[in-house]
């Protein structure tokens, strides 16, 4: 760890202890030299400034008594040692104050921790841990503490962003565990010797998985050690900021090849794209771009493990280079994205045998440990010079054409077409309205009721966003919330709806109607990548004054299962603040007793579908009634939503459902309608 990073770690670590404390370097002949860091404390205790301390600190020491070798010596032989210094109370009166004194190394340096107070040795090993919090809150860089067995004890929110995970995935993990998710990281072969050598490592790895698949990172560990010359506690630091690499070879390769896959990247991919764009140029050619991604490969990942998925992108690797010519290139851009050059490939025809030659060799199954897994991979192309004549151009539309593939049930192919893009600008066009139109407050949010069947009151009701927009009107929200996911939107949208339905819900309750709850949406980005989720829920119940039991949030099961593990462990945090939690669209995904007995919810709502042709449709009355038992067997309510004849709700509530909503009580109305329907229950 260079020098800087010590500093800051120490100076974070220092702020995190009440009483006084500093840290000074000690010298060859065991003489305090200049203050490293120091506290507030140590500010408010002298009366000085930091600045005006940093001299004053070893000066004091060095007059102290026992003199500070003698201290040191009695360090070495039992760890820990008493310091009397002479201090100025402010007023000009010299107190005599004990110091605590410790020994720290890191590397071959030596430093003196001074505090004015003792603490227990209970205490003592808790102060990595204060360390490590202290980290979490302030470091942009990614920052993992462990302990000298290399158990996790913090991970800063930097690098559970980095990699996309929760906290509740590292808790009970080692750092070997975690530097074995980066690719290029050797912790028993390569970084351990050199720590028990040095007490240092550098190098660099990428991360393949994600937010940001394929980022390169600078990484540096150290280890602090006892006196006995023990690793008492191990300091990873990640940095995108700058490179140290151990050789210019290695920065190299770094630059231009996946370190998984050990394919070429987009980098290298660029260069040699632009190489064949000049040689086809020359010789009147064409060549083709072919954009892959796999399909469904995050549930693999997700459901085998992260080194499973590895070992299955390096299979998938292998197979593309069977299915090209030595003079193509095959690269990954990151992720289960790959890219593929064709050199000579002049007409449509050519270029789609060559997909669907890629199509074939990827459908055989992948035996990967002792799982056989079937992968199937969607595919866009593009051509040139017909689809484009420069680099950006060719993979933007090969891209296009990937995710037509997709939209038409992936497993297929897709030529380019200038269409697509039309329809990509359009999207472009909706997106910065979207943005636009928040800053604007053109949202608004709807409200629609909920019944329940026994009696026919007004429980609750689910708070649903709604764009109208000057120019157009109302915009559906099946139009402008997969933009809003897709460019992240859905954080600040989802955030201010939440913000807004407790507002005025608690404004129901001053106004009489205190048994009122409120459902919102929770959605992809906010359950699986908002790290700050639980503490924006505090805020938001703190602000609004509604009582936690009266929030409830719905999540669909294809969000839940996009990630298992982590969706679970964020769930357990927000029913632990007393909000409960919905299964929404249930019976569309998922569905089972496993499940249904593994997820923290407390109700699940059956989807529209099923409700539909009630009660006349055989196989949706057996469904329903199904579904009806096993959630009261399991004490969870059931709603049933889209609920539009009468028919549909008697046969409901024969069946025993508890809540329904939908057309034939009430579409979802503005705020001041709400209040009308609740007016108009409670009269009748």
């Amino acid at each position: 760890m260079d020098d800087l990073s010590l500093i800051r770690l120490l100076n974070v670590f220092l702020d995190s202890l009440e009483d006084p404390a500093f840290v000074c370097e000690l010298g060859r002949d065991l003489q305090p030299g200049q203050c490293l860091a120091l506290n507030r404390a140590v500010s408010r205790w002298l009366g000085q400034s930091s600045s005006e301390l940093y001299g004053r600190l070893g000066q004091m020491l060095r007059q102290g008594r026992p003199a500070p070798p003698e201290v040191a010596a009695l360090l070495t032989q039992e760890g820990q040692a008493s310091l009397e210094v002479e201090v100025s109370d402010g007023q000009g009166n010299l107190l005599a104050v004990s110091l605590v004194c410790r020994l720290l190394r890191a590397g071959e340096r030596t430093y003196l921790l001074c505090r004015t107070s003792l603490e227990s040795p209970r205490q003592e090993a808790g102060l990595q841990v204060q360390l490590g919090e202290r980290i979490m809150d302030s470091l942009q860089e990614g920052v993992a503490v462990a302990d000298g067995q290399g158990g996790l004890l913090r991970v800063n929110p930097a690098l559970l962003r980095f990699m996309g995970l929760g906290p509740e995935q590292t808790r009970e993990q080692s750092l070997e565990w975690l530097l074995s998710r980066f690719t290029g990281l050797d912790f028993q072969g390569q970084i351990l010797p050199s720590l028990r050598a040095k007490a240092l490592w550098r190098g660099a790895a990428s991360y393949p998985l994600g937010p940001f698949p394929g980022a390169l990172y600078q990484v540096s560990l150290s280890c602090l050690l006892e006196e006995a010359g023990l690793i008492s506690h191990y300091v990873a630091l990640f940095s995108e900021q700058s490179w140290d690499c151990t050789s210019q070879e290695q920065l190299l390769h770094l630059a231009h090849y996946d370190p998984l896959t050990g394919l070429p990247n987009r980098t290298l991919f660029g260069e040699r794209l632009s190489s064949g764009i000049a040689h086809a140029r020359r010789r009147g050619l064409g060549l083709a771009v072919l954009f892959l991604d796999l399909d469904n490969f995050k549930t693999i990942n997700d459901s085998l493990g992260h080194t499973l998925g590895d070992h299955l992108l390096k299979a998938v690797a292998r197979r593309l280079l069977d299915c090209v010519r030595a003079e193509d290139t095959v690269a990954r851009l990151g992720g289960d994205e790959f890219l593929l050059l064709l050199q000579d490939i002049g007409n449509p025809t050519a270029a789609a045998m060559a997909g669907r030659r890629v199509l074939q060799a990827l459908s055989e199954p992948f035996q990967i440990e002792r799982h056989e897994l079937f992968v199937s991979v969607s595919v866009g192309i593009t051509l040139f010079p017909h689809d484009g004549e420069d680099i950006e151009t060719l993979i933007k539309n090969a891209d296009m054409a990937m995710y037509r593939a997709k939209e038409e049930g992936k497993r297929g192919l897709q030529l380019y077409s200038p269409s697509l893009n039309n329809e990509v600008n359009r999207r472009l066009v909706m997106q910065n309205n979207l943005r636009r139109g928040f800053t604007r407050g053109e949202f608004l949010v709807h409200y629609q009721p909920k019944l329940r069947l026994s009696d026919g009151q007004v429980t609750g009701m689910e708070a649903l966003v709604r764009w109208n927009q000057p120019e157009v009107g109302m915009i559906s929200p099946l139009e402008f919330i997969p933009l809003a996911e897709e460019s992240g939107l859905i954080l600040p949208i989802g955030e201010w709806v939440l913000r807004e339905a407790c507002r005025f819900t608690k404004d129901l309750h001053d106004a009489g109607h205190d048994h009122l709850s409120v459902a919102v949406n929770l959605s992809t980005r906010q359950l699986l990548w908002q790290f700050d989720l639980v503490d924006m829920l505090q805020d938001v119940l703190a602000e609004s004054e509604l009582p936690p039991e009266h929030l409830e949030l719905e999540v669909t099961e294809s969000v839940i299962m996009r990630n298992l593990e982590a969706s679970i462990a964020t769930m357990q945090r927000i029913r632990a603040l007393g909000i409960r939690i919905s299964l929404d669209d249930f019976g569309t995904g998922y569905s089972s007793l496993f499940y249904l007995k593994k997820l923290p919810i407390d109700a699940i709502k059956i989807d529209r579908a099923f409700v539909r042709d009630l009660p006349h449709n055989r196989e949706d009355v057996a469904i329903i009634q199904g579904i009806i038992a096993m959630a009261t067997s399991l004490n969870l309510q059931v709603v049933a939503e889209g609920v539009e004849t009468k028919e549909q709700m008697d046969f409901l509530r024969s069946s025993r459902c508890h809540l329904m909503q939908g057309f034939y009580f009430s579409r979802p109305v503005p705020g001041e309608d709400m209040d009308d329907i609740l007016q108009q229950t409670n009269a009748a």
